[in-house]
């Protein structure tokens, strides 16, 4: 027998989000990818094991410790932020060595990456080992956010963008910690001829530039790790845990790479100068910050984020896995300015996904909901709560998405391309929307107004929403029907009639 170890990172988000330049965040990406596929992987090489196997995903059917008693070290599996490894010794003696130079080697070339581990000792029960085994980590990461970084002394420089002790200039003369020289020598080699390597390169001709950060997460993992291995001894647990990883991976990125081929086919087939604008570039106005199992964040042209996330999403759930696990996801999108700090885009998004994720618990299935930011320094929570209690605002998000049944994200399209098509004028549509923001009296002075002049157009528009479900009949008229037009009024600087919707 011997024992199992998981390792993990803490506080991810804050690692490669926490600067305004995207090629930091990206280059913080590129050294994620490679802490447990490189360096942990260089660790186990230097531990002088008998035998060790690392060929799991070339080989994903073969448990080698189980078939050969000589592999004294295996790494069982690498996916989601995750490794599992298997050590032959129950004392932990070899993992703690093990430990010790992957220590070593994040803090010499990850400066500021935090990982923890936990063993949990193999009862020939793998399903039940790798629940308590993931319960241990997870308190220990607990235990880890506390932790906080030292100070500058007062004899030091300060990084500009970490805050952290700065050991040499960048390119731009800002003195820099060394975390984020070696995040910008990662970007450097991930981003060699991209095209898009600035925030602002994503937000499209100047003056209204906007910019989307897409979150996408998949629902429930951590249950469907658990279908997967309960009651399973080591060998068919550890081979539906591969199959799993493997096959997420595989779906997540082509679903990815499938949403921008469709997204650049719109690009091209348009005549909307603000995508034509994309047109002579070489790739859609994409650029992916982190991917890893079902964790996925991306940036985009702020106009492309809700139907490539719709498409992305109806991607994903049409994808089967050999594990007969049925795969769904959320989505949140946080619309930001160029300038807008990154690291608090990122938790908006964020928090976007998780109201998505909330209509889970009703009934799964994949859901999207965004959240426009215009300034300050607000959470998600802040800015729905002045909105709404303080404005009477309705809001029809998050949206159900990827089911032909209960498609509700159509109810946005048909609200956005009705005021669109409305020959109401966008003054005075904008005219209305600032309306929300002064109360109630002045909501029913601004459609009054605009009443007068346009009441065929708005009568059409509330019938039509009528017709479709949105209203009941008493509500066909009057400013309660109006407030259903929120979604619509908030994003119309943005919207752009798409392709027509599979």
């Amino acid at each position: 027998m011997g024992i199992f170890a998981l390792y993990d990172t803490v506080s991810i988000q804050k690692y490669i989000y926490s600067s305004n330049r995207l090629r930091d965040n990206q280059g913080a990406s590129a050294l994620v990818d490679r802490c447990f596929s490189q360096l942990l992987a260089e660790a186990v090489r230097e531990g002088n094991f008998s035998k060790t196997s690392m060929d799991w995903k070339a080989r994903p059917e073969k448990v080698q410790f189980l078939e050969d008693a000589e592999v004294d070290c295996e790494v069982l599996y690498i996916g989601g932020g995750n490794a599992l490894l298997y050590f032959r010794d129950e004392t932990g003696a070899a993992w703690r060595k093990v430990n010790e130079a992957f220590s070593a080697a994040l803090f010499e070339k990850m400066p500021g990456l935090t990982v923890v581990t936990e063993m949990q000792e193999d009862t020939g029960e793998f399903g039940k080992d790798l629940d308590l085994l993931f319960k241990k980590l997870q308190l220990k990461k607990y235990q880890s956010r506390g932790a906080q970084d030292v100070p500058c002394l007062s004899v030091t420089r300060q990084c500009a963008w970490s805050g952290k002790p700065a050991v040499s200039q960048g390119a731009d003369g800002n003195w820099i910690a060394e975390e984020i020289v070696k995040k910008r020598e990662a970007s450097g080699r991930e981003i060699a001829g991209d095209q898009y390597k600035e925030i602002g390169d994503l937000a499209g001709v100047s003056g209204e530039q906007w910019v989307a950060v897409v979150h996408i997460d998949g629902n429930r993992m951590g249950d469907s790790i658990r279908k997967l291995t309960e009651g399973k001894d080591a060998k068919n647990g550890i081979w539906q845990l591969r199959k799993f990883s493997i096959e997420t991976d595989e779906m997540y990125h082509a679903a990815y790479d499938e949403m921008k081929a469709w997204c650049a086919d719109w690009i091209q087939g348009s005549e909307d100068a603000r995508l034509t604008f994309y047109q002579e570039k070489t790739d859609p106005p994409f650029r992916k910050i982190y991917g890893a199992g079902d964790d996925l964040t991306f940036l985009c042209y702020a106009p492309l984020a809700i139907r490539a996330a719709e498409y992305f999403l109806k991607n994903l759930e049409k994808r089967q896995s050999s594990v007969e696990i049925t795969m769904s996801a959320c989505a949140g999108i946080a619309f930001i300015k160029p300038g807008y700090p990154f690291a608090k885009a990122y938790e908006v998004a964020e928090a976007c996904c998780r109201s998505a994720k909330k209509r889970t618990e009703e009934e799964m299935g994949s859901y999207l909901d965004f959240q426009m930011i215009y300034g300050g320094l607000n959470t998600m929570q802040q800015m729905r709560e002045k909105q709404q209690e303080e404005n009477q605002i309705k809001m029809l998000r998050p949206y159900r998405v990827a089911d032909s049944k209960r498609d509700e994200l159509k109810n946005f399209y048909l609200i956005s391309d009705g005021i669109m098509d409305s020959k109401v004028a966008r003054s005075k549509w904008k005219e209305l929307r600032g309306a929300y923001s002064a109360g109630e009296a002045e909501l029913k002075e601004s459609e009054e107004r605009i009443r007068r002049r346009y009441n065929e157009q708005i009568t059409e528009l509330l019938s039509l929403l009528n017709k479709n479900g949105l209203l009941n009949d008493s509500g066909a008229s009057g400013s309660t029907a109006v407030l259903m037009l929120w979604d619509g009024l908030e994003t119309m600087d943005l919207y752009i009639k798409g392709p027509e919707r599979s």
